[in-house]
């Protein structure tokens, strides 16, 4: 399995405080069968989330080493979860933040309450200049959990989702649950991640859970992330819209 979405690199947001709980996060990824992972602090621009990359390779290179002492060995790589504004090209272009393992995929998220009006004018623009955006968690965001429509138009406009482990569990709510079902029933998802923080979350075991359960699971915790590190187009999906029911129900 792969995780593509956690903030496991030490120091540098609301995740993982030390190099130790970084490690101690990774021996229980490893004890899952978790093989490779992408690193993706926080990108905030204008907040203290926004560390160079350049700091985020060598701290990333430090966890490599002691993971390596450590007998740890998962593949890690580096990557940005991005908050989303409407200067993203710019910011990436001047080097303020880098894309998943510096590939063609760029993961951002939204306010989880307030619906940005330019994503569509964004999404274009990001696909014209050959960047193809995965949209986080998108089952989390309470516009969507109240119009799952939005869903087919940004899936038509060329966005990606990324769903969390926890959604499946009930760890963001009963709505978030139902959603992230909704998302995989029309085989929107392209990818399954962790969102994990730190040592005390127990989102890799329930990683395994899914990988253990679900029917596409090898797509989307292995075969898609792996397209990613290496950079190569990921299958175009043969989805079913959303609709919705005279009695105000998605289905």
């Amino acid at each position: 399995m792969i995780d593509i979405h956690n903030h496991i690199l030490f120091g540098v947001d609301d995740g993982s405080k030390s190099i130790e709980e970084s490690i101690g996060i990774l021996k229980k990824a490893k004890e899952q069968g978790i093989t490779d992972i992408i690193i993706t602090p926080h990108f905030v621009n204008g907040t203290n989330y926004q560390v160079e990359v350049e700091v985020l390779q060598n701290k990333l290179n430090n966890l490599k080493n002691e993971a390596f002492k450590e007998n740890i060995n998962i593949n890690l790589y580096l990557g940005n979860e991005v908050f989303i504004e409407y200067n993203l090209l710019e910011l990436l272009k001047n080097n303020k933040f880098t894309t998943l393992n510096n590939s063609r995929y760029l993961l951002f998220e939204f306010s989880m309450n307030n619906f940005y009006q330019g994503i569509y004018d964004l999404l274009f623009n990001l696909r014209s200049n050959k960047i193809i955006p995965v949209i986080a968690h998108p089952e989390r965001y309470s516009f969507i959990q109240n119009n799952p429509l939005l869903l087919n138009e940004l899936v038509k406009h060329g966005a990606l989702l990324q769903l969390d482990v926890g959604s499946f569990f009930g760890q963001y709510g009963t709505n978030a649950k139902k959603t992230a079902k909704l998302i995989l029933k029309h085989n929107m998802a392209s990818f399954i991640a962790t969102d994990t923080h730190h040592l005390s979350d127990d989102l890799y075991e329930k990683m395994k859970t899914l990988n253990d359960t679900l029917e596409n699971a090898n797509e989307l915790l292995h075969d898609n992330p792996k397209k990613v590190i290496d950079n190569e187009l990921i299958n175009e999906l043969e989805y079913s819209e959303i609709k919705k029911t005279i009695f105000n129900r998605y289905k």
